[in-house]
């Protein structure tokens, strides 16, 4: 029996050619923003402390929930809040574990200060 939501249907494959061609013409666009240096830096820099994030975003998660400040909003807000905080958060533990000398035991990365 076919499904209309399956993963064979043809809404699938059209969602599927949608995205793809979403993220074609949005990277298109964006190539002449990554040409510039401190974007490239930016980016580097992210990736190397994706690890150290990906490490520690459940802690700050559960932390940011029990704030009264985030819970006090609508469903809306308290998830768009607690994801960016978390990531945001998350990041600037991870580089400031970074500069430390052991950090690459701890999050797989050093960052050489130069």
């Amino acid at each position: 029996r076919w499904s209309v939501l399956g993963y064979l249907s043809f809404f699938t494959a059209l969602c599927s050619l949608a995205w793809f061609l979403l993220v074609e013409k949005t990277t298109g666009l964006l190539r002449n923003i990554i040409k510039k240096e401190i974007v490239k830096r930016g980016i580097v820099m992210i990736s190397n402390l994706t690890f150290g994030v990906y490490l520690m975003h459940i802690i700050v998660r559960n932390v940011l929930w029990h704030i009264p400040f985030i819970k006090g909003h609508g469903c809306i807000v308290e998830l768009s809040l607690t994801i960016m905080l978390t990531f945001v958060i998350s990041l600037g533990l991870s580089y400031a574990i970074s500069n430390l000398s052991f950090a690459q035991y701890i999050i797989g990365f050093k960052n050489k200060n130069e």
